[in-house]
């Protein structure tokens, strides 16, 4: 089954898949310059974003606009002027690949919204605490930080993490904190 689903998903984005190699290929920073390219390019439209300053209902019209454009002509500028004769064994793992994680992360979001809503059911105090807490604490870091230089951040971290897991930075840096807690927590025993 899962196969099929994989086969049918490959094939519903056939007219992407030029498209969704390149963006796995900058995602995972494959050359060394890509890391500076994504900054870049978000910088850029944040910087657009701040000077435009649009009112929320406009932001969500250009976005629309944006992406409705986008689904149009990366289809067709794709079509015209790459060959899909030079699409590649490599390429197509590569795009096999890609569509296996999507899968496997909506699995993810799936399995974890259904532990929200068993949560929810089960314990619903525990719900309500932890729901008022995480509410206050993003409210309360909403008043101390511009939402715009928020977003920024957000984006661009969620844009690097790709890259970041890939090259092993995430687990570099992951291993250094747990030995920093673990040399605090002995130290504190002694």
């Amino acid at each position: 089954m899962e196969d099929y689903d994989i086969n049918e998903l490959v094939e519903s984005v056939n007219g992407w898949k030029h498209i969704i190699v390149l963006a796995d290929n900058i995602l995972h920073w494959r050359k060394s310059w890509y890391p500076l390219a994504i900054i870049a390019i978000i910088s850029i439209k944040f910087l657009l974003l701040y000077f435009i300053d649009p009112s929320l209902l406009s932001f969500v019209g250009l976005c629309g606009i944006h992406l409705t454009l986008l689904d149009y002509i990366i289809p067709n500028v794709v079509a015209k002027y790459l060959d899909n004769n030079e699409w590649s064994k490599p390429q197509d793992d590569q795009l096999r690949h890609v569509v296996s994680r999507a899968m496997e992360m909506r699995t993810c979001v799936a399995r974890s919204v259904t532990h929200v809503a068993e949560l929810r059911r089960q314990r619903p105090s525990q719900f309500l605490v932890v729901g008022f807490l995480v509410s206050v604490s993003i409210a309360w870091l909403g008043s101390l930080v511009h939402n715009l230089l928020l977003a920024y951040v957000v984006v661009s971290f969620v844009a690097l993490l790709p890259g970041m897991k890939h090259h092993g930075v995430i687990g570099k840096y992951y291993k250094l904190m747990m030995d920093k807690a673990t040399a605090r927590v002995s130290k504190k025993k002694i």
